[in-house]
């Protein structure tokens, strides 16, 4: 390879051209042994041989300081592509997984992920909010943040992660295992965000501490874990503030949590009843407010529970789906343009919608995401039909649930139905009135079998 020219992976770059007794001698270093990693690792910038931190800087919209790292690649096979990146807002950590294959769901905001570290033990990190995935490509990707603890990125820049429980749904997971290497790498990369986090005095005051100490860390940002204690929600003040109440009821409360109006629907439901009685850890810097402690939280993520409430049991039937896993292939299916209908179950009924829900990218897309993830059909013979009739309710913010089969092809094609309907993103909401409500949509997938498969969509 001539010297001084790109060419390759093994390619150097060099700033300046050489002059020909430079490049002479260039090439005869360049054959002997090892002297090819050597020159490389000379030649280039420091900065391409490390991880790397992609931002550091102070964000005037947020009035913190952001500190991001490169995403790091950790899996690349066949059937899994996995990233994983650190970034923070103040006090405010977070992981991020991206990727595609194996791990590509949508995910809740009480998922999780746990690390499994090489001496056993693990990490839990809580989903941020409700995230779905990106079908417009092929294959699809995510990107998924979860809030990630000082402790435990400290813990992560000591031991090595071995491998990645993703979950989704509340009870499904994923399991992915890093290759051999790969748990040092993302123990550098959290070696070098805290060395990122301590140059801009965003890590070296962050501790956690209970509800009762806070009084002595007025002016640090730190993470203060109490149970909430009622709470107000003042419409008619300025900014509309919601209060919460750490430690004790008004006025005796150890800390006052304020979230700003314009956060307010960001929460699953109404902030001081949804976290009323319940044990919360809210992250940012103490404040004095006529004499008693405060933190103003910029962001919801700033506020969360510190163990995940039990959910409610659902006690209708439905067809339980198993554990997904694999890569994907072609299958062939017949589908039908969703219809809204009445709903007949005991649940509330959603209004009759006047533009009925509609899958991202319309039914094209819906029966090319069927066609790309149903498998079955490559077992059934010439000529044999397998058709599932199926519905599900979509919600008025987009979210899919309650899945059930109204017409059953056998319990493998139900299954398999159900599985990968359950891994859709949010749909395109009903809207009746001009307002987005809720719509029950009924699906025909048939898995048809034949050398030459093809997939169709009827319109009704």
């Amino acid at each position: 390879m001539p010297v001084g020219k790109t060419s390759g992976p093994n390619a150097i770059f060099l700033q300046q051209p050489l002059s020909k007794t430079d490049a002479l001698l260039m090439s005869a270093l360049y054959r002997i042994p090892h002297m090819k990693l050597l020159l490389a690792g000379l030649l280039l910038p420091a900065s391409l041989l490390a991880q790397k931190i992609k931002l550091n800087q102070y964000d005037k919209f947020v009035q913190q300081r952001r500190v991001e790292s490169y995403p790091l690649p950790v899996v690349d096979n066949k059937t899994t592509k996995t990233a994983l990146a650190f970034s923070a807002t103040g006090a405010n950590y977070t992981v991020q997984l991206s990727g595609s294959g194996t791990g590509t769901n949508i995910i809740g905001e009480e998922d999780k992920i746990i690390f499994l570290l090489d001496n056993d033990s693990t990490i839990t990190a809580k989903s941020t909010g409700t995230q779905t995935y990106d079908v417009t490509k092929i294959p699809s990707t995510y990107r998924h943040d979860y809030t990630l603890s000082p402790t435990d990125l400290e813990v992560l820049s000591r031991r090595q992660v071995q491998a990645i429980r993703k979950y989704y749904q509340g009870r499904y997971y994923d399991d992915i295992f890093l290759p051999k290497g790969a748990g040092a790498k993302v123990q550098s990369l959290s070696r070098l965000f805290i060395k990122e986090l301590k140059s801009g005095n965003l890590m070296s005051n962050v501790v956690t501490v209970p509800a009762a100490e806070v009084s002595k860390h007025v002016g640090d940002s730190i993470a203060v874990v109490g149970k909430i204690t009622g709470g107000k929600f003042l419409a008619d003040a300025a900014d509309s503030p919601t209060l919460l109440n750490m430690g004790a009821a008004f006025p005796n409360q150890l800390l006052t949590i304020v979230i700003p109006g314009v956060l307010r629907t960001a929460f699953v439901a109404e902030p001081e009843t949804y976290f009323d009685g319940k044990e919360v850890m809210v992250t940012g810097r103490v404040q004095l407010y006529r004499g008693k402690p405060q933190i103003v939280v910029s962001s919801k993520d700033q506020v969360v529970l510190t163990a995940t409430p039990v959910a409610e049991k659902n006690t209708e039937a439905v067809v339980a789906a198993p554990k997904p896993g694999g890569s994907n292939t072609t299958t062939a299916v017949k589908t039908q343009t969703p219809e809204t209908t009445p709903v007949t179950r005991p649940r509330p009924k959603p209004q009759a919608a006047s533009i009925a829900p509609a899958f991202p990218g319309g039914a094209e897309a819906f029966t090319d995401f069927l066609r790309r993830n149903l498998k079955g059909a490559e077992q059934l013979g010439a000529g044999v039909t397998k058709t599932v009739v199926i519905n599900f309710r979509v919600a008025a913010d987009g979210a899919v649930s309650d899945i059930r089969v109204q017409q059953s092809a056998g319990a493998p094609y139900d299954a398999e139905v159900v599985r990968v309907l359950k891994r859709m993103p949010y749909w395109k909401p009903a809207v009746e009135g001009g307002k987005k409500v809720a719509g029950i949509v009924t699906q025909t997938v048939s898995f048809v079998g034949g050398a030459e498969p093809a997939v169709t969509v009827n319109n009704r």
